[in-house]
């Protein structure tokens, strides 16, 4: 039997997409394996560092047209009111720092409540009893009434296992923040989605999906980085 064209484009497109697959996974556990292995005094330096970077975003209160493209972005003056970070687990970047640096300037801190296939938020100070959920992950132990959804937030940081310059995110496959965030793709900021990680987790390019969400920043303990 003779393989029509269609066959023999539907068998093309499956050996790229597993070979895709393949190397997403093997970026995923290599950068995994790196974070894990950074040890305490690395992990302290980074997260000051990361501080210093994000500070801008604290400080003013609000993400003026210096940091955001107002072609790109429903309102070019985005009034930092609610931010929203996560607790960082495995090697990840902390930004614990910088939620105790945004409380110190009367802004709203939040953290990911997983909720299904999605998150919600929920807020958090020196006070809030916390909680240990799915994966080990520590959320504040709130009524579910006082749970923001993704959109009411104004500035959120965001996660990722690698990156690239054109601020495509690789996640760890869950799909919690592309879901959650999926309005992004086709409505501007806020909420302002930045991106962050150790430098050593960037990528020359990362496969971007489909249902990946670009990121409006990418903020590392070496450098921020905009969205093309």
């Amino acid at each position: 039997m003779v393989d029509t064209p269609n066959q023999n484009e539907a068998s093309i497109n499956t050996t790229i997409d597993t070979t895709m697959d393949t190397e997403r996974q093997a970026i995923r556990s290599g950068i995994i394996a790196a974070r894990k292995a950074l040890s305490a005094s690395q992990l302290s330096k980074a997260e000051k560092k990361l501080q210093q970077i994000l500070k801008p975003f604290i400080d003013s209160k609000m993400i003026e047209s210096a940091f955001v493209d107002s072609e790109k972005t429903a309102d070019p003056e985005i009034k930092i009111k609610r931010i929203a970070g996560y607790n960082a687990i495995n090697g990840e970047i902390s930004v614990s720092s910088t939620l105790k640096y945004a409380q110190q300037k009367g802004i709203e801190t939040y953290l990911p409540i997983m909720r299904g296939e999605s998150l919600a938020f929920a807020a958090f100070d020196s006070n809030t009893r916390f909680v240990k959920k799915q994966y080990g992950i520590l959320e504040p132990d709130v009524a579910e009434s006082d749970w923001l959804k993704p959109t009411e937030l104004d500035l959120v940081l965001v996660p990722l296992v690698a990156f690239d310059k054109q601020c495509n995110r690789m996640g760890m496959g869950g799909g919690f923040y592309d879901r959650s965030f999926a309005i992004r793709q086709q409505q501007a900021a806020p909420p302002l989605l930045v991106g962050v990680a150790h430098a050593l987790q960037q990528q020359d390019n990362v496969h971007a999906q489909w249902w990946d969400v670009p990121l409006d920043f990418i903020a590392t303990d070496d450098a921020l980085i905009s969205h093309p």
